[in-house]
C-alpha cells in the first residue's frame, strides 16, 4: 500500500509526522484493502485543512477538515476514515 502525507507550516519538529504515523497505523490495521492514502494539510488563512484521500476497492473517499489546531483537524479526519465500514 503507498501512503504519502504533504505538509508545509505546521511545525519543523518531528512531532507533527509522528502523530500522524501513529494515526494512520491505526487506520492500516482497521483496514486491510487500503491500495492508496494521500494526506495533505495546508494553512487557509488562520486555520489548517486535513485532508485524506483513501482509495479502497478502487474508490476514492475524500476526508477534511478545518480547525485552527492542526492536529485537532489531523483527528477528526481520522475519526472519520475511522467511522468507515468495512
Amino acid at each position: 500500500m503507498l501512503h504519502n502525507l504533504v505538509f508545509h507550516h505546521v511545525d519543523k519538529s518531528q512531532n507533527f509526522q509522528d502523530f500522524i504515523e501513529r494515526k494512520f497505523q491505526k487506520i492500516q490495521r482497521k483496514f486491510k484493502d487500503l491500495m492508496n492514502v494521500k494526506m495533505n494539510i495546508e494553512k487557509v488563512g488562520q486555520d489548517f485543512m486535513f485532508k485524506m484521500i483513501l482509495e479502497r476497492y478502487g474508490q476514492p473517499v475524500v476526508l477534511h477538515s478545518v480547525d485552527h489546531n492542526p492536529y485537532k483537524a489531523a483527528s477528526k479526519v481520522f475519526s472519520k476514515a475511522s467511522a468507515l465500514r468495512n
